[in-house]
């Protein structure tokens, strides 16, 4: 079997010039990566494509055969290629999404400018906020909200679980307990409203559960203030490991009992009628694609100054 584009495009030239330079110099790539390329599939089909020569070369009857489909393969994908470019530049109008603050500033930017580069002329309109709008009194094609979806109007769509841990300044874990049950005498910065919180810890090695509760000092609505606050030592909170990443990395701050995590945080897309708009549509297709988890690359994510 084929395995990638590369094989079909080598096939397709292969049937309309007559030397592997030629080849070479059609696909823009060197000699010795045609020669290997070509050796690779021919022990992949378990055929030989060519009958070599100093100069020339003479398609086999298997060869011939692959030619064709290749060639038959390549016009097919160029005109899907080009069918879809065309829609893409037709499609047009405003897109109003709203997003929490903090998710849109940190994870959506990437996002917009690919989508924009794919789709110009399409608008898209954002509404920044923690509020739960309501998508039809206010002409709101999306929402994304992270957190437990409590509607049942809207459909959800999942964009990503976001895993948590429990995060310190390096100051303040020099002086947390070193056994898990002591956990609730720390200073803890809870990301939600303020009042006792009650939360089910997972150990990853050992798949037990441990029930963790404390009294909050800080509260705040903010994923970026919370995080501000535990890097300044204000505390220790329960936050996204996403989120947390350059924090890590550059040793502002470091994570407790990395053993154990809170329970994933969902964020999702959620829209109010199945029969959405086409640019509408292909938005919401574009987003769940983006942040698939084996795509999502948190690297890419850097901490807003």
């Amino acid at each position: 079997m084929l395995r990638d584009l590369n094989q079909l495009r080598l096939l397709a030239t292969l049937g309309r010039v007559h030397s592997l330079s030629a080849a070479s110099a059609a696909l823009r790539v060197p000699l010795a990566t045609i020669s290997r390329q070509l050796k690779a599939l021919e022990s992949e089909l378990g055929q030989k494509m060519l009958d070599r020569s100093a100069r020339r070369y003479k398609l086999t009857d298997a060869g011939i055969s692959w030619v064709r489909l290749a060639a038959h393969w390549t016009s097919e994908l160029e005109e899907a290629t080009q069918t879809l470019r065309g829609e893409q530049q037709s499609l047009s109008g405003e897109i109003r999404v709203t997003t929490p603050n903090d998710f849109a500033t940190r994870f959506l930017p990437s996002a917009i400018a690919q989508f924009n580069q794919m789709y110009p002329n399409i608008r898209i309109s954002m509404l920044l906020t923690g509020r739960r709008v309501n998508l039809i009194d206010e002409r709101v094609d999306l929402a994304i909200r992270v957190g437990a979806i409590h509607s049942t109007e809207l459909i959800p769509k999942l964009l990503r679980n976001f895993t948590r841990g429990i995060y310190a300044s390096p100051a303040v874990a020099q002086l947390a307990p070193k056994e898990w049950a002591d956990a609730k005498l720390l200073r803890w910065i809870h990301l939600g409203e303020a009042g006792p919180v009650s939360m089910t810890m997972q150990h990853r090695v050992k798949n037990s559960q441990a029930q963790l509760q404390f009294e909050p000092k800080t509260s705040a609505d903010s994923v970026a203030m919370c995080a501000l606050l535990v890097q300044a030592g204000a505390g220790v909170a329960i936050l996204p490991d996403d989120w947390m990443q350059p924090m890590l990395q550059d040793g502002s701050v470091v994570k407790l009992w990395p053993e154990w995590q809170a329970p994933p945080v969902g964020v999702h897309v959620l829209y109010a009628d199945r029969n959405l708009p086409a640019r509408v549509r292909a938005f919401l297709d574009f987003m769940v694609a983006h942040f698939e988890p084996t795509r999502f690359d948190e690297s890419r994510f850097k901490l807003l100054s």
